[in-house]
């Protein structure tokens, strides 16, 4: 597997990060909804539990996503650097 190749996998990766925050996020808002429909103590404190579970889930997730970023960059930086090595070994320039 190649540099692109990898630059991509990471930034699909983080793509699909993004497409879980999103799912959680509307999961979460499908709880919270049914917090207007009371089925009891127990429930209310068990879905209060669901709904912060998710929320703090979703927060890890963001964080996770930030180091991604980071590492998507870095990952095209490695590429980019890769590339443009073998054009200059390719045009007969010293590399380095």
């Amino acid at each position: 597997m190649n540099g692109s190749d990898l630059a991509r996998q990471t930034a699909q990766l983080r793509s699909d990060l993004h497409d879980l925050i999103q799912r959680m996020k509307e999961l979460t808002e499908a709880f919270d909804a049914r917090g207007g429909a009371s089925q009891g103590v127990a429930e209310d404190a068990a879905l209060i539990e669901v709904i912060d579970g998710l929320s703090d889930a979703r927060l890890d997730l963001t964080t996770a996503d930030r180091h991604l970023e980071a590492a998507v960059s870095h990952a095209e930086r490695i590429d980019r650097r890769a590339a443009d090595d073998h054009a200059s070994t390719a045009d007969g320039e010293p590399v380095g």
